[in-house]
């Protein structure tokens, strides 16, 4: 099992990511790869002439390489060769046994072709993949186990499903869990967790397709003893199509009253049971099915409301229930603010001056240890955070309790208070301020210039529009500036780009648009280390993003590409 990826880290020196589609290609090539195997469409939305020739590019040329690539399009096979000549697969010069093979999703069940007898194979999971359709895929290798082989590949959150799958199969084994836990943290992907990935995935998709199968199993059973009911009765009333609650049941319940429901339709005085039982095949038939769905529904829970209307039908079938855990926040008090001479803002023209006039700052990056619980601050601090971001104690601290952490209380970044220097002799500093202490301060810079040497009040917003695009100004900032200030050299941009970054980040934002910010967010995390602690910065990322409720946010991110999936199986882990 792999989940290997470019060079994340020199990407953003050399050039923007690839995307996922382009990597994928270009691992298969340099594995050598003779197929790739898209059984888990991560190559969707690509065409597959698009997909050939850009394999083609990275095919090895030279003698004994391949000489060209087998797709499908346009209804059969073909081959695009070497000259970018396009032939039908049974008319060209190059065989498949010469060639690159492409298996899009569609041609991952029933293609045959052949293949040489040492092939390798790689063959790509999606999410919830389940057996029938990752045999399907391994079955392109018809020579499987004598000799070819295969490469199994996923994306980050296949990869993260299937190390929580195996934390969960160590928690519920019998033996020693210490020990079971550790083979999955040093070792996380192996082909067998794989396969039991894949299993539970099938029992899963097994279990929730009972109910449906015990409806349709009951209705045909209702509509032999009556052939007048094979016609669906029809509810038009709102109330009957959306009334009913959602509500979570054991799946042998929720497959009772399915039947029940069914039934009931024989007899409109009655449960309709009695007439069933003057049928003693049908009425075996139901009890049949009804037992069959109880044992091996036993284990689950269903969310759903009355499984016989047909929107009800058409949503088990298009919408995925998210199962998520509400946490509840411990009201608190909020914490009064304290109150400094804002009227120095306007005239400050830099951060020291301000602090020399009573303002209180800090520097966010130490701050942030003093106000998190010990777990949360080891990990937090080890970020390498710009120190030239400051912010008030008013803003940090949001509630009243000193014995309680900050980590549920943290306040978002929306108003920045900036001092540029024009000359560019000195970097850029940032304030994080509150809300109410920015209503005090933009009646201040109202009646000021630019050309008065006061800060500008910007909205975090607004600044990171100005910054993915050099051309646009930073709108809805005080006092207005017409043009940008000139004369910042690329050192002062580079630290400008490294205050915002730090600024999203504790902000909880998991998309950081540029090239230089991304750079700039892998500086913050530092080096990717092997062994993912609690006082790895990359640990400290998620941390923040969990503390904000934002952990939805994280998957097929920027900041995934950053920190890598393991950071976010560790932290559930320990939690």
């Amino acid at each position: 099992a792999s989940n290997k990826s470019t060079d994340r880290d020199t990407s953003a020196v050399l050039g923007p990511p690839l995307p996922q589609w382009k990597r994928l290609l270009k691992l298969t090539v340099e594995m050598r790869a003779r197929a790739l195997v898209d059984s888990g469409a991560l190559m969707a939305g690509v065409s597959n002439l698009d997909a050939a020739k850009y394999a083609l590019e990275l095919l090895p040329a030279g003698q004994g390489g391949m000489q060209g690539v087998v797709y499908f399009d346009e209804r059969q096979w073909r081959v695009l060769d070497r000259l970018g000549r396009r032939f039908a697969l049974h008319s060209s010069p190059v065989r498949e046994q010469d060639a690159f093979v492409f298996f899009d999703e569609s041609r991952c069940r029933g293609a045959d072709l052949k293949l040489p007898q040492d092939a390798v194979a790689v063959v790509t999971l999606g999410p919830r993949m389940c057996k029938d359709k990752l045999m399907q895929a391994a079955g392109r290798m018809r020579l499987l186990g004598k000799h070819q082989r295969l490469i199994l590949c996923g994306a980050e959150d296949v990869s993260h499903s299937i190390v929580r799958d195996a934390v969960q199969a160590a928690e519920m084994a019998e033996g020693d869990a210490a020990a079971m836990f550790r083979e999955v943290k040093e070792e996380p992907l192996t082909p067998i967790r794989v396969l039991n990935w894949v299993i539970r995935n099938t029992v899963e998709a097994t279990a929730f397709g009972l109910p449906e199968w015990a409806s349709q199993g009951a209705f045909f059973c209702v509509s032999k003893v009556n052939p007048s009911l094979a016609t669906q009765d029809e509810h038009l009333e709102l109330e009957a199509l959306y009334g009913p609650a959602s509500t979570t049941k054991k799946m042998g319940s929720v497959i009772s009253d399915s039947v029940s429901t069914q039934i009931h339709r024989l007899g409109r005085q009655s449960s309709g049971r009695e007439e069933l039982r003057q049928h003693p095949v049908l009425n075996e038939l139901v009890g049949g099915v009804t037992a069959r769905c109880a044992e091996y529904g036993a284990d689950f829970e269903l969310t759903a409301a009355t499984l016989d209307e047909e929107c009800e039908r058409e949503l088990e079938k298009e919408v995925e229930e998210e199962q998520q855990r509400e946490v509840q926040v411990a009201a608190v008090k909020p914490r009064n603010e304290t109150d400094w001479e804002y009227s120095a803002v306007s005239s400050a023209s830099s951060l020291l001056e301000l602090r020399e006039r009573g303002a209180p700052t800090l520097e966010l990056g130490k701050a942030l240890g003093s106000v998190l619980s010990a777990t949360s601050a080891s990990c937090v601090c080890a970020i390498r955070w710009c120190d030239s971001v400051h912010c008030t104690p008013n803003f940090l601290q949001s509630i009243q309790s000193t014995s309680r952490s900050m980590d549920s209380y943290l306040r978002p970044v929306d108003t920045v208070l900036v001092w540029h220097d024009p000359a560019g002799a000195q970097r850029s500093s940032y304030l994080l301020i509150s809300d109410r202490e920015a209503e005090f301060i933009i009646p201040l810079l109202l009646s000021v210039t630019a050309q008065q040497g006061a800060p500008q009040l910007q909205h975090l917003s607004f600044l990171r529009q100005a910054c993915s695009d050099s051309q646009v100004a930073v709108p809805l900032r005080l006092p207005y500036v017409q043009q940008e200030l000139k004369g910042q050299g690329s050192e002062e941009q580079l630290a400008k780009v490294s205050a915002l970054a730090s600024m999203q980040l504790f902000n909880g934002d998991t998309m950081y648009a540029t090239q230089q910010r991304n750079a700039a967010l892998r500086e913050l995390l530092g080096p990717v280390s092997p062994v993912m602690t609690r006082s790895n910065a990359r640990m400290g990322a998620v941390s923040l993003l969990k503390m904000r409720g934002l952990l939805h946010m994280f998957a097929r991110s920027e900041l995934e590409e950053a920190v890598g999936v393991h950071a976010l199986a560790e932290l559930e882990n320990e939690d």
